[in-house]
């Protein structure tokens, strides 16, 4: 039965030296694992970054002196010691320029992302100022009595007359455009109504007067637009409909077309020139 060797005072301090070494190793990378896994949760900066690689090459160079001593002292000793000192230093060395890669490589892309973010959040305000002003300026409209909102859509209460300006009263004509010019006529904030917006308009309406003016009302309520019968002009009969009939572009391509009867849509052409209501961008 073979003896147990005494528990010397020099293999414990081995020992100590060994789990020493152990705990070194284990510190080197934890600045990087840390930067690894923690990064994603916490604001890692420029600076942060560099002191954990301070830290880190610090621990290394702690780790690797402590490494040297123990292959000057066991050198003679212990070969297997040596060899088992090296190996691990070795593997010390890749892991943490395997580390420090992999932890530049997060940083990075972790900062690109950032400025993405950063952008994307300045967009999005930007955006939504954009849309807090423009509906802002809606209720501002609405307010003022220069438009009106019906279905959704606020429609000004009054027709074109020089191109850019709203004429002064609700029962104006206005002037007549050719569907080429009538695109740019509504004023800054403002544009030709859609197709479906003018079907949309069209499903309340009644024949009237404003003030002695014959044309339509289109609306319920007190949401409530006049259109006046303010005729065409064409370049074969001249004036026509004037007080019977009402002629407004949309912007794809028609007009609405209205009499006492009721009202339809034809197709826009540029021989005949009619009144433009525009609607609120």
């Amino acid at each position: 039965m073979a003896r147990k060797k005494p528990y010397t005072a020099k293999r414990f301090k081995l020992e100590l030296s060994i789990l020493a070494g152990l705990l070194l190793n284990l510190l080197v990378i934890a600045p990087f694992v840390f930067m690894l896994f923690a990064h994603s949760y916490i604001t890692t900066t420029f600076y942060c970054f560099i002191i954990y690689s301070i830290i880190s090459m610090i621990l290394l160079i702690l780790c690797l002196t402590f490494s040297v001593k123990q292959i000057i002292k066991y050198k003679e000793e212990k070969k297997e010691i040596v060899i088992s000192i090296l190996v691990i230093s070795i593997i010390k060395l890749l892991l943490f320029f395997v580390f420090m890669t992999s932890s530049i490589e997060s940083y990075n892309a972790r900062s690109v992302w950032r400025e993405d973010m950063k952008q994307k959040e300045t967009e999005i305000s930007i955006a939504n100022a954009k849309k807090d002003a423009m509906a802002q300026e809606r209720l501002d409209c609405i307010k003022k009595g220069e438009g009106v909102e019906i279905n959704g859509t606020i429609w000004a209460t009054r027709n074109i007359g020089t191109s850019g300006t709203f004429v002064s009263k609700p029962e104006d004509y206005g002037n007549l455009f050719p569907h080429s010019d009538a695109k740019g006529a509504c004023p800054e904030g403002w544009r030709l109504p859609t197709h479906k917006e003018f079907e949309q308009l069209i499903e309340y309406t009644s024949w009237g007067e404003l003030n002695g003016v014959k044309g339509r009302f289109f609306g319920r309520g007190e949401r409530k637009v006049f259109f006046p019968a303010a005729g065409t002009y064409n370049e074969i009969y001249g004036q026509e409909d004037v007080d019977s009939g009402g002629y407004y572009y949309d912007s794809n391509g028609s007009c609405l077309y209205f009499t006492k009867g009721n009202a339809s849509f034809k197709n826009s052409v540029d021989w005949r020139f009619s009144s433009v209501r525009c609607v609120k961008e």
